[in-house]
């Protein structure tokens, strides 16, 4: 694995200031994806940060309508934080998914962002949330979407000097329903072959206001099925409407796979994913 410096700042701005000046120092947060990197040579670093000490990335909070969650909030503490189960269903259901209790106790959501895996549990539930990200840096700090972060398969946007401190986003609107379903290998804790997260705003009288979904472990990043959405934007809540959805996430699959190996597999397993999706979220539909 190599040998490295090790420090354990208090603070962010501690922690800023060791990037700044140590070029070849990484960031550690859970540790479940970058030690491995480093053991197994894909990753190297001369100096590790190690972020467990900085309270202020463990804080989860309510504040004028949006929900800000600190970056060293590992995914245990997620799937069971009231907040978060109250507004943002599809958030705390894929905390609960991600690998083994060891690897929930320990990941934490910004390390699975930087990390950017397209199979990435928490990904898909933030881009539905419109989950926007706080990045400080020797410059200072800046804010962008967390769809910005993606670059492709363990590539983020980030500077080597930055690091996720916040992710936050507004509370969904009344009427709102979330979820996530994924399909993941046996006897690999679970890392998803394919995986879709969404949220609906359904009106009082039954129709889809809002229809918001995206895809996880389809192509180099997690991404919104914009053309799925539209299909349920404004249409009655109903089998009909569900259908036509599936049919367009198959379609996005295909045309975002074309002819890779496991195409034939996933074009299939989306229906299946997101049958299982509306199931949770409209069991109305299914009754009767």
């Amino acid at each position: 694995m190599g040998a490295y410096g090790f420090v354990s700042p208090g603070t962010i701005k501690e922690a800023v200031e060791l990037l700044a000046t140590h070029g070849d120092a990484r960031i550690l947060a859970g540790g479940t994806d970058l030690v491995i990197q480093l053991r197994e040579g894909k990753k190297s670093a001369g100096l590790l940060i190690d972020l467990s000490r900085v309270e202020e990335l463990r804080r989860i909070e309510l504040d004028n309508g949006m929900i800000s969650i600190g970056s060293m909030t590992v995914f245990s503490r997620l799937a069971s934080e009231p907040l978060v189960r109250q507004h943002a269903a599809a958030l705390a259901k894929a905390s609960g998914q991600v690998g083994s209790v060891q690897i929930r106790n320990l990941g934490t959501i910004g390390g699975n962002l930087a990390n950017a895996s397209p199979a990435g549990d928490s990904i898909p539930p933030l881009l539905v949330l419109d989950a926007t990200v706080q990045v400080a840096g020797k410059n200072g700090s800046r804010w962008m979407k967390a769809a910005d972060v993606l670059a492709g398969v363990g590539k983020n946007t980030l500077a080597p000097f930055e690091m996720i401190t916040k992710i936050s986003f507004p509370v969904p609107p009344a009427g709102s329903r979330s979820g996530f379903v994924k399909l993941g290998r046996r006897k690999a804790l679970a890392i998803a072959r394919i995986s879709l997260a969404g949220l609906l705003v359904l009106s009082q009288d039954g129709k889809i206001e809002e229809a918001r979904l995206a895809l996880g472990a389809v192509g180099s990043t997690a991404f919104r099925a914009m053309e799925a959405e539209a299909v349920l934007n404004q249409q009655p809540l109903g089998r009909e409407a569900i259908v036509d959805c599936l049919n367009t996430l198959e379609k996005i699959v295909r045309e975002k796979l074309g002819s890779r190996a496991s195409a034939v597999y996933k074009r299939e397993a989306i229906r299946g994913v997101g049958e299982e999706f509306f199931y949770q979220l409209t069991p109305e539909v299914y009754r009767g």
